[in-house]
Parts: structure tokens; C-alpha cells; sequence
């Protein structure tokens, strides 16, 4: 019998254990990263929508000569799909064209698509207060609140970009 002294190369646990931390830690890092972005690109979505709805809102005043009455009591209720479609109180010129079903709600409430959410919790809803706004006192303001209570972050019309 011929003994070979070939040794067979092989690799340590040491070292198999070695890449497989730095493979969970690049995957790590690129999760925390997607998720910055997607935050970043719902917030984008959500300041499109304020664009839109503030856009609808002015075409209505210029039609109109005043925009549209909001909830005194409750600025979440705030039945802009009635007044801006065309289809409410109003009867008239559709302003939003391109709404889609996930935009509001079946009490005719506008709400955020871009929070990922297909019921209407009263936090995702568009906030509408025309009778006494804090922030545009000659206007209106709207906004829409996003996240937790603990780290509620709001996107409204007086910000500046």
C-alpha cells in the first residue's frame, strides 16, 4: 500500500464562521439602508398627494369663490372627495381625474395610499380645516400625520420644503 502525502486543503470553521459574520453584516447594513429609502419614497408619494389636493383646492376657489367647508369638530372627517370630484354638494368639474379608489375612504374621506394601508384609521386620513386654520390663517390647512404616536411626524401645507 502507497501512502500519499497529499494533503487535502480545506477550510477552517474559523474561517467559514468569519465569512459568514461579514455576509451579516453587509446584509445588515443594506436592510437598514432599503428601509431609509422606502421611508423616503412613501414621504415623497405622501408630498405628491399634498400637491395634487392643494392644486384641486384652488381650482375649487377660483370656481367657487371660497374653498371648501371642513369638520369644525373634526379635522380628520374631512369630506374633500365630495367637494372635489364633482360629485357632492357642488355638482361640478371633477378636480381630482386621476384619484384612485385607494385615495378614500367609503365615508368620502382622503386618505394616504402611500402609508400602506387599505382601512381608514383616523391617522391616515388627509386633515382639512378651512373654518379657523392655525397655519395659513387666509387659506386653509392640510396635512396628513405618519408613524407612531411616540414619533408622529406631520406633512402639511405650511412646511417648507
Amino acid at each position: 500500500m502507497k501512502h500519499t502525502s497529499e494533503k487535502i486543503r480545506a477550510f477552517t470553521l474559523v474561517e467559514i464562521l468569519v465569512v459568514i459574520a461579514i455576509i451579516a453584516a453587509l446584509a445588515a447594513m443594506t436592510v437598514a439602508l432599503y428601509s431609509r429609502v422606502a421611508g423616503k419614497t412613501n414621504e415623497s408619494a405622501i408630498r405628491t398627494e399634498l400637491e395634487q389636493i392643494k392644486l384641486a383646492l384652488q381650482v375649487y376657489k377660483e370656481q367657487n369663490g371660497y374653498f371648501p367647508p371642513s369638520d369644525e369638530n373634526d379635522p380628520a372627517n374631512n369630506q374633500l372627495l365630495k367637494h372635489l370630484s364633482g360629485k357632492g354638494v357642488e355638482k361640478g368639474k371633477n378636480l381630482l381625474p386621476d384619484l384612485k379608489s385607494s385615495q378614500y375612504d367609503a365615508a368620502g374621506n382622503l386618505v394616504s395610499p402611500a402609508l400602506g394601508r387599505k382601512d381608514s384609521k383616523q391617522n391616515e386620513r388627509w386633515k382639512y380645516n378651512s373654518r379657523n386654520p392655525e397655519h395659513n390663517r387666509e387659506s386653509y390647512d392640510l396635512w396628513v400625520e405618519i408613524g407612531e404616536p411616540e414619533k408622529l411626524r406631520i406633512i402639511g401645507n405650511w412646511e417648507s420644503n
